[in-house]
């Protein structure tokens, strides 16, 4: 009796400490990755590859926003009241992305960490599609035309940049662009690990 039960403690722990390796295999090949060197140097040269592809490049786009607005801009005179109406139909356009100059590479481990600066606006144009004028008192100068489609303009960008921080779109779609672009670049060099972090934040994004 005493065999059998020494039998089938010894069966059960071995069962529990297979199943306890199984489980926590991953984790270990994670932590070991993280503790021990790059025995290869694959993480040094894929690092030193992305460093001088990134300095070669400036600026990655990866979200445009295509919008249409109207807004109406008045002049006023002194006892006159409102002497100018000028109603503007617009479309915006806007392109968002990142500076590549501005991107770190560290590598960590036997990983590769990007270290991202946050998303920014490329460029952007505001065109008119219609211009309804009321001015018989004081006439729509050119000047005073840009003037209006210029803070028209800066109004967008602010609202445009300020949707694409909060809501996290902006740097979605960086990380997205970011990594196809990287995967092409490392295309041949073998599997590395790449992390994608932002400046603003601790924890990095994988």
């Amino acid at each position: 009796m005493k065999r059998v039960l020494r039998w089938a403690g010894k069966t059960l722990g071995t069962a529990l400490v297979l199943t306890l390796v199984i489980v926590l295999l991953p984790y270990a090949r994670d932590l070991l990755g993280r503790l021990l060197p790059d025995i290869t140097g694959r993480t040094a040269t894929v690092s030193a590859l992305l460093s001088h592809r990134l300095s070669e490049s400036t600026r990655l786009e990866t979200l445009t926003v295509e919008d249409e607005g109207v807004f109406t801009a008045t002049q006023d005179a002194l006892l006159l009241g409102t002497v100018q109406t000028v109603t503007v139909h617009y479309t915006y356009r806007a392109s968002l992305g990142i500076d590549l100059t501005k991107v770190t590479v560290t590598p960590t481990g036997n990983a590769v960490t990007l270290t991202l600066p946050e998303t920014e606006l490329l460029s952007d144009s505001l065109t008119p599609t219609r211009v309804d004028r009321d001015d018989f008192w004081y006439p729509l100068t050119e000047k005073r035309r840009a003037a209006i489609l210029a803070e028209e303009q800066t109004r967008c960008r602010d609202r445009v940049l300020a949707e694409a921080l909060a809501n996290n779109t902006g740097r979605a779609a960086a990380e997205k662009a970011l990594r196809e672009t990287v995967a092409g670049w490392m295309e041949g060099t073998g599997s590395v690990p790449v992390i994608f972090a932002w400046e603003a934040d601790a924890e990095p994004s994988t």
